[in-house]
């Protein structure tokens, strides 16, 4: 094990001790884990980046995990939902089912990504309102701002008043043992709402 490996894992676990002592929510603490999961992730690829200059290190990561945020718009009646997904991670994924390059988010992206996309978000992540399924609408993608990940737009619009919603949520647990799918939910005068997902839990409910 490398001293930079080593130091990244004592990195994390101060992280995470600090967490659990200072922070007195449980959601908070997860907030607070995922953005510096993100802070040490780039730390980290930075520092190997740099050590291997003849040889960049692109897919290694510390962890692999997505993050979905939820939204209800109350005036017009939708459910708005924001995807934050790394490109090498459902790169991989979508080439193990299609074989072929996608080059996501780059002048040479295949022409095919976004419905390939939409097509694994479908089989991949799933919602019920109710006890019925709902189907949601494709509204885009955007590359984040360090071109490592990806900001996927979806949208449920009509939707009625509901009192309970069902996750499916199975996000790269084909592709990667360790993934963790994080799931937010941000509902007019509610309690904010956290879901961890990962490969041995991969459904959940939120009532209200």
């Amino acid at each position: 094990m490398t001293n930079t490996f080593q130091n990244f894992i004592l990195i994390v676990s101060i992280l995470l001790f600090q967490e659990m002592f200072f922070l007195n929510s449980f959601e908070k603490k997860i907030e607070n884990i995922f953005s510096r999961m993100l802070f040490s992730k780039n730390v980290f690829e930075k520092k190997i980046s740099e050590k291997n200059s003849e040889k960049t290190i692109k897919t290694f990561h510390a962890f692999h995990f997505t993050k979905t945020e939820i939204s209800f718009d109350e005036h017009n009646a939708a459910l708005n939902m924001t995807m934050h997904i790394f490109i090498d991670d459902l790169e991989k994924a979508l080439e193990a089912n299609n074989k072929e390059k996608f080059f996501i988010g780059t002048e040479k992206e295949n022409k095919e990504a976004n419905a390939v996309i939409q097509n694994y978000l479908q089989k991949h992540f799933s919602l019920e309102l109710d006890n019925k399924k709902i189907n949601y609408t494709w509204v885009g993608k955007e590359t984040a701002g360090d071109l490592k990940a990806i900001y996927i737009y979806l949208s449920v619009e009509k939707i009625k008043k509901f009192k309970q919603i069902h996750f499916n949520n199975t996000l790269l647990t084909e592709v990667f043992y360790d993934q963790k799918n994080i799931v937010q939910i941000n509902l007019p005068n509610k309690p904010q709402g956290y879901f961890v997902f990962d490969k041995g839990k991969t459904t959940s409910s939120f009532s209200f």
